[in-house]
Parts: structure tokens; sequence; C-alpha cells
């Protein structure tokens, strides 16, 4: 049997499971209706997995399962047992895809453990043209100001996608928040925050005397948030003194540089806006970035209630001028290789 006649009879073949699983182990199905949704879930990811060659869908349909050390026991095919034998199932209706649905329940089988997943092969099959494509977003990467055009609403989606939490948070706690920042309030802030240097006048740098950042008028505007408690004197607390470098600056600039990858592969062009001091305050006041949201009671005992202070804009548009700051040569000498007897 073909990969797609297996597809075409995809509703008999998970009603046929359900039904012998009921009378043999009736104490396995807790929700009949329920489990035809998850079977069918997981048949998309091995359908997609077959037809493509490939093991990330039902890798990350395992990842959605497993959380914090345990398996979601209530989804039907949690059981070794059940998925076993749904793989087996499938390996007599389509036999000439033994091999592929072994290695595929494999898999499975050992993301219900909790074992590490295998290495996506994806990226394996032609790691090199990954890692040329990887590392020239970020070569060819240039600071635009100002920074125009439009984004198109399906890329936007993705672009927010990229900003959700996909990179990693020490102990997942993610203490920052994502906006898009409105067209209205991007005007606001950009009339707000600029700053006449009498300094600049005075010596002939008429050019610096007023200091604006016309790339926070892009398209798209993100702007990300660092929770913080200014009567905290703590310099441990998680969500810190601004001025304490903690790890939520790290995680916040991972966010970032993710969110700014995902925006240049789709082919557009971004910049980095920091606002400090007096403008970091005003931009706060303009985006209503207060307490009111809802606070874990586990970070208000540590920490007490917080704020949410704007660190970085992220600008994104598809037209603009290069910025004369952007650096030209994108190798820095920060690499050393420790030598300690």
């Amino acid at each position: 049997m073909s990969v797609e006649l297996l597809k075409k009879n995809q509703d008999i073949l998970i009603g046929n499971f359900l039904h012998g699983l009921k009378s043999i182990y009736p104490e396995k199905i807790i929700n009949y209706d329920r489990h035809v949704t998850e079977l069918n879930t997981l048949f998309e990811c091995v359908y997609n997995d077959l037809k493509d060659q490939t093991t990330i869908n039902l890798q990350h349909l395992a990842a959605l399962l497993y959380d914090k050390g345990k398996f979601d026991a209530d989804v039907v095919y949690s059981s070794e047992m059940v998925n076993t034998q749904f793989f087996q199932m499938l390996t007599v209706e389509a036999p000439d895809l033994g091999d592929d649905l072994f290695n595929l329940s494999e898999i499975f089988k050992t993301a219900c453990k909790g074992a590490p997943f295998t290495k996506k092969r994806f990226i394996l099959d032609d790691k090199e043209k990954f890692l040329s494509d990887l590392n020239n977003l970020a070569e060819h990467r240039y600071n635009y100001k100002p920074l125009e055009g439009s984004v198109k609403e399906d890329d936007l989606k993705i672009i927010l996608d990229a900003a959700n939490g996909v990179t990693p948070a020490l102990s997942n706690e993610y203490n920052y928040r994502v906006d898009v920042v409105p067209d209205h309030l991007k005007k606001d802030i950009y009339e707000k925050t600029k700053n006449f240097s009498v300094a600049a006048r005075d010596t002939g740098n008429a050019g610096y005397a007023i200091d604006n950042n016309p790339q926070l008028l892009a398209p798209v505007v993100l702007v990300f948030s660092l929770r913080y408690n200014l009567d905290n004197e703590n310099l441990e607390q998680f969500c810190g003194d601004m001025t304490v470098r903690d790890p939520n600056i790290m995680n916040v600039g991972m966010c970032v540089w993710h969110t700014t990858l995902v925006a240049e592969a789709l082919g557009y062009k971004t910049s980095f806006a920091q606002m400090t001091a007096w403008k970091r305050d005003k931009c706060k006041e303009i985006l209503g970035l207060t307490s009111s949201d809802p606070q874990s009671e586990i970070t208000i005992k540590r920490s007490g209630t917080y704020d949410f202070m704007p660190m970085v804009f992220l600008c994104i548009g598809d037209e603009g001028t290069i910025n004369s700051n952007t650096r030209k040569r994108k190798r820095e000498n920060l690499v050393n290789v420790l030598d300690k007897n």
C-alpha cells in the first residue's frame, strides 16, 4: 500500500483501531470522540513524515505532548502499548512501508519515555546549505534608518509566532512581553522622544542637533519589554533593577535575534532602537506598560509587584536606507581560547 492509499483509508483505519482497542482494553478509552481527534493528529504527522521522508512532524507532536518531565497521560497513544499497536496496524496495512514505520514508532516511543529527541533530519540532510543560509542572514543584515514600505499580513503572523517564546529562557521563566506598537503610538513616541542638543548645534554639527529615531515609524514595530521592580533592592531578584544585567536581558536578546532572523529570511529589512533614561520612561508612559496585567503569586512573593519597561524596539519594513554607522565588516575579535594550567 502506498503512502497516498494509506492516507485515503485514514478514517477506516482509525475507526477499526479504536473499536478493537475498546473491545480488548476498555480502560484505555477515556473519551472516544476525543481519541478520534488525537489519532487523526498522530496519523497526519506519520503521513507527512512518510511523504516528505523526515521525522520533524512526529517530533514536533511529541514535543507538544511532553511537558516538564511528564507525558500527557490523557492522550490515547501516551501508553507505549497503544502507540506500538497503532504503528503495527499501519505496518500490516502497508508492509512496504514497514521499515519507515518502525523507525517512526521507535522515535515516538522514545519521546513517550521522555528521552531526548533525535536530531531533526531536515538539518542534517543538508547541513552545509543550512549553515550557509543561516550565516548569510546574519552576515548580510544591515540596520536601516529610515525604514518604510509594508509587511504582508501572512508574513506578520509568521514573525509574531517567532517572537512568541520559541527561544529558551532561564528556568522557563519568560519575564518579558512582546507588543505590536499601533501606528498612532509610533508617531507619538517618535515626536515625544526627540532630543534637541544645544552642544551639537553650537559645535556646528547641525545634523545631530535633533536626535530622533525615524525607524520607529516603520510598517511594523515590535517592543520587547522586561519585568522590573524598582522598589526591590535585592540585586539578585529575577525582575531586578533595570541596571542589573541579569539573565533576563539575555532571554530578551535571544528572542529579538530569532525574530529578526525570521523577518530577514522572509525578505524584510530590520533595525533596532533602544530608549534610555527619560526616553525609556516616556515610552513606558505612552505604551501603557503598567502592572495591571495578571501577576503570578510566586513572582509577587519573590520580587513584589512589577511593571514592564521597554528594552528594545524591533522595526521591520521592506524599503529603507542603510544607516551610516552600520558595520561593513561583520567580524570582531571576540573569540578566545582559554589556556590556563
